[in-house]
C-alpha cells in the first residue's frame, strides 16, 4: 500500500489514518497493558495507520527475575547419540554394497580440428570428459542386500527421537507458561490470573522457534526466569529444533527404505549438519518449518558468499540455489545486520514466482521476514512526496530486517528517470540519486550470468543522434572486398591453390556466397602478400557502381599503392575530393591495415 503510486492502473483507494477514537483506544490499551502483546502492532505499522508510535509505560519491577529452571532431561548428548546411530547404519549399508568396475566410454566427439580455436575448444571438452570419467564413471555401487531390511532400525531410532523431542518440548513450554515460585506462591497465582485474562500469552511450539532466534521474547511469557536460566532454556529449544530435524529425516529414511532405493538412501544418509546451530538458529528454524536438511554443499556455498562478498558461485540446476541457498543468505544478513538493506535481483520472468516462494517460506513463516518490491517504470512522475514515501518504506524495510525484490527493468528505470529529472527538477533528481546510491544496499544476484549481460546494463543516449564517421564509405568498402573475393577468377584460383592457408568452396549454388576459411600461420602470411595486391587491382579494374570513379582515374596507380601498401601513402591523393579520399582510406583500412 505504501507504493500504491508505482502501480499506474491500481485503485486510487489507499489506507488512510485510522479513526482517532480507534487509535486512542488502542494507545490507551497498550499503555495500560490491557491487551495481549500478540495484539500489538509493529512500530512502522502504528506510524502508518495512526501517525505515531505508541510507547508502553515502563513499570519498574518490584521483584527481579529469580526463577531458576531445572536442568532438562534431554541434552545435546542425546542428539549426538542419535547421529551416531544413524552413522553406524550408513556404514553398514556401505559395507554391504559391492563395487562393480565399469569401463568408461571413449571421448564421444571425433572432430578433426583445423584451427587453433577449434583445437583449444575440443581440448577443453576432452579434459572435462576425462575428469568426468575419472570421478563418476569408473565405478558404480550395487547393493548386495535389500534396503528394506534397514526399515526396522530406522523406526526404532524414530521412536527414541520422538520421545526425546516430546520430553524437551513439554519442558520448554512448561518453563514458559508456568512460574515455579518455591518461596511464595503469589507470583505463580498472579501469573495464572494474567493468563486467564489473556493479558499474558500462552506459549506454543511456534513461539519456541521464535525464541531460538530472539531470546528476549522469553520475558513476554515468563518474566520471572533469571538470565542464566534463559540461556539454558534457549539451548534446550535449539536441541528441540535439532530433534525435529532428525525426526523428519528419519521419516524420509523410512520412506526410502520401503522403496528399496539404496542410492537415494545413501544420499540422504550422507546429508549432515556441518554448521553451528548456535550461531545460525534461523537456519535451524528454516529446516524445521520446511521439513528439510541443509546439505553440505549448500552450506559451503552460502558460507563462501558470506565470507567473500562479491564472489560468484556456480551450481548445477536443481541443487537448491534459489530454494535453499538464497533464503540462507537472506536470513543471515537480514536478522544479524540491520544496517544493510538486502536487495535480491531476479530476472523479470522469475520475479513473481520468487516473490510467491519467498513469501511462503520467509514472510508467512515463524521468522516473519517482510518482502518489499519497487515496481517502478518511466511513466511514473516522481515528486517530493513520492520520494519521501519511498525513503520511509525502505527505512522501514531496513529496521525490520526486510528484503527488497527487484527486476532489472525496475532498477534501470529508476536510474534513467534520475537522469531525466536532472533537467526538470534538480532537487527531486538529487534525492532520487541519493536513494539509488545508498551505501546500505546489499545486492544478491540470482542468475548473475544473465543479469550481468549488456542487455541489462544502463545505456542512455544523450543529445541528438549522429551518423558514424564515414560510415557509408566503410560499408561500401567491405562489400567491395567481398565481391572481389567471390567473383574474380584470379583470386579464386589463388585461394584454391593455397590449401594450407585457406579452404575455398568454389562450387556453390546460384546466389550462394562461397565459404572461405583462413588458417593462421606462416602459409597465410605468405599468401596475403600476393592476395592483397590482387584484390586491390581487381577493385580498381572492375569497381562497383558506388566506386566507379576509380575506373580509369589518372591516379589509379597511386590509389592501388595506397590501398595495398600500409607503408606508403602518395601525397598526390591529397588533391582528391573529400568523399573520394574517404573511399580510399576505408579500403586501405581493410586491405593494407
Amino acid at each position: 500500500s505504501q507504493f500504491h503510486f508505482l502501480h499506474l492502473k491500481s485503485s486510487t483507494r489507499v489506507p488512510e489514518l485510522t479513526n482517532c477514537f480507534e487509535g486512542t483506544s488502542y494507545y490507551n490499551s497498550v499503555k495500560s497493558r490491557k491487551i495481549n502483546c500478540r495484539s500489538h502492532l509493529k512500530k512502522h505499522e502504528e506510524i502508518r495507520l495512526m501517525g505515531e508510535h505508541s510507547r508502553q509505560t515502563v513499570i519498574p519491577p518490584r521483584v527481579l527475575p529469580n526463577q531458576s529452571l531445572e536442568k532438562p532431561s534431554v541434552a545435546k548428548s542425546h542428539v549426538d547419540s542419535i547421529i551416531a546411530r544413524i552413522g553406524s547404519i550408513r556404514s553398514k549399508i556401505e559395507s554391504d554394497c559391492v563395487t562393480v568396475k565399469v569401463f568408461a566410454n571413449h571421448f564421444p566427439l571425433d572432430i578433426y580440428t583445423t584451427t587453433t580455436l577449434e583445437h583449444d575448444m575440443v581440448g577443453e571438452l576432452k579434459h572435462s570428459w576425462d575428469a568426468h570419467v575419472a570421478i563418476h564413471s569408473e565405478t558404480i555401487s550395487a547393493s548386495s542386500s535389500d534396503a528394506a531390511k534397514y526399515q526396522t532400525a530406522f523406526e526404532e531410532i524414530l521412536l527414541d527421537v520422538t520421545w526425546f523431542r516430546s520430553k524437551i518440548e513439554n519442558y520448554s513450554l512448561s518453563a514458559l507458561n508456568a512460574v515455579h515460585d518455591e518461596e511464595m506462591n503469589c507470583h505463580q497465582d498472579a501469573h495464572c490470573i494474567l493468563q486467564m485474562q489473556n493479558l499474558i500469552p500462552t506459549a506454543t511450539k511456534s513461539d519456541l522457534a521464535k525464541i531460538a532466534v530472539d531470546p528476549t521474547i522469553i520475558a513476554r511469557f515468563n518474566p520471572m526466569v533469571n538470565l542464566e536460566s534463559r540461556k539454558s532454556l534457549r539451548s534446550s529449544i535449539l536441541t528441540w529444533l535439532r530433534l525435529c530435524v532428525y525426526e523428519d529425516k528419519l521419516t524420509r529414511l523410512i520412506s526410502l527404505s520401503k522403496s528399496a532405493s539404496t542410492d537415494e538412501l545413501l544420499r540422504e544418509l550422507h546429508t549432515e549438519t556441518v554448521w553451528d546451530t548456535d550461531e545460525n538458529p534461523a537456519w535451524l528454524v528454516f529446516e524445521v518449518e520446511n521439513m528439510l536438511q541443509i546439505r553440505q554443499v549448500q552450506y559451503t556455498v552460502a558460507k563462501h558468499l558470506i565470507d567473500h562478498p562479491g564472489d560468484v558461485m556456480q551450481l548445477n540446476m536443481g541443487t537448491g540455489k534459489t530454494r535453499v541457498i538464497l533464503p540462507m543468505l537472506v536470513m543471515h544478513w537480514s536478522l544479524k545486520n540491520r544496517d544493510k538493506i538486502i536487495r535480491i535481483n531476479f530476472l523479470s520472468a522469475l520475479l513473481n514466482e520468487a516473490y510467491s516462494y519467498f513469501h511462503q517460506i520467509l514472510t508467512a513463516s515463524m521468522l516473519g521476514i517482510r518482502l518489499y518490491t519497487i515496481p517502478f517504470c518511466r511513466d511514473i512522475k516522481l515528486d517530493e512526496n513520492s520520494m519521501a514515501t519511498m525513503r520511509n518504506a525502505i527505512d522501514c524495510c531496513r529496521e525490520e530486517g526486510g528484503v527488497v525484490l527487484v527486476a532489472p527493468e525496475h532498477r534501470l528505470s529508476l536510474e534513467l528517470n534520475c537522469k531525466e529529472l536532472f533537467y526538470q527538477d534538480r532537487c527531486v533528481a538529487t534525492d532520487l540519486y541519493n536513494f539509488i546510491n545508498m551505501p546500505q544496499w546489499y545486492d544478491i544476484l540470482d542468475e548473475c550470468d544473465e543479469l550481468l549481460r549488456h542487455n541489462y546494463q544502463l545505456i542512455y543516449a544523450m543529445g541528438a543522434p549522429s551518423l558514424l564517421p564515414q560510415g557509408p564509405h566503410r560499408w561500401r568498402a567491405i562489400q567491395t572486398v567481398f565481391l572481389a573475393l567471390a567473383l574474380d577468377n584470379k583470386i579464386k584460383d589463388c585461394l584454391c591453390k593455397n590449401t594450407e592457408a585457406c579452404t575455398f568452396a568454389k562450387d556453390t549454388l546460384p546466389m550462394e556466397w562461397p565459404s572461405i576459411h583462413f588458417f593462421e600461420g606462416s602459409h597465410l602470411v605468405d599468401m596475403l602478400d600476393d592476395l592483397i595486391p590482387m584484390i586491390a587491382r581487381a577493385i580498381i579494374n572492375d569497381p562497383p557502381h558506388e566506386l566507379s570513379w576509380m575506373y580509369g582515374h589518372v591516379l589509379s596507380d597511386d590509389i592501388l599503392q595506397a590501398i595495398s601498401d600500409k607503408q606508403t601513402f602518395p601525397s598526390s591523393l591529397q588533391s582528391l575530393p573529400k568523399n573520394y579520399q574517404d573511399d580510399v582510406l576505408a579500403l586501405r583500412g581493410f586491405l593494407a591495415g
